[in-house]
C-alpha cells in the first residue's frame, strides 16, 4: 500500500474528474453515489476485529481490488498512516465516509485514478464500495 504524502500529493495534482470534463452545460453538476456494503464470511465484523484479523481482510480484499481492470494504478493507501488533513482532504471529496475517517490500523481506502471508485476496507463493514 502507498503512503499518504503518495496519495495526498496525487489527488492534490488532479482535478476531480466529473467536475473537469468538457461538454454542454459544464456550469452546471450533478452528483450521485452508490454504495455497496458487504461482509466476508468466515471473519469477524470489523468492530470486533483485532488489528491481525483486520490485516488479513485488507490483505485479501486489496489483492482481488488490484486485480480488477477498473482498479488497475489504483491509490491504496492504509488509513492509519493518513493525517487529520489528509483525512479531511478524502471526506471532502467523498472518498470515504464520516465512519472511515475514524478508522485504525487495518483499515484501508482503494481509490481509482480517475476518483470514480473508492474501496473503504474495515469500516462498519469488511468492504463498502461506492
Amino acid at each position: 500500500m502507498n503512503n499518504n504524502s503518495d496519495l495526498i500529493s496525487t489527488l492534490f495534482r488532479q482535478h476531480v474528474q466529473w467536475l473537469a470534463d468538457e461538454a454542454p452545460h459544464t456550469d452546471i453538476a450533478i452528483s450521485s453515489r452508490i454504495r455497496l456494503a458487504r461482509n466476508l464470511s468466515g471473519y469477524i465484523f470489523p468492530s470486533r476485529a483485532d488489528v491481525k484479523q483486520k490485516r488479513e481482510v485488507l490483505g485479501h480484499v486489496g489483492h482481488a481490488v488490484l486485480g480488477i481492470n477498473a482498479m488497475k494504478n489504483a491509490i491504496a493507501v492504509e488509513m492509519v498512516h493518513l493525517d487529520e488533513l489528509d483525512r479531511q482532504v478524502l471526506l471532502e471529496r467523498h472518498l470515504i465516509s464520516r465512519e472511515h475517517i475514524n478508522s485504525t490500523e487495518g483499515s484501508g481506502l482503494f481509490v481509482s485514478k480517475d476518483e470514480t471508485i473508492s474501496i473503504m476496507v474495515n469500516e462498519e463493514d469488511h468492504i463498502r464500495l461506492q
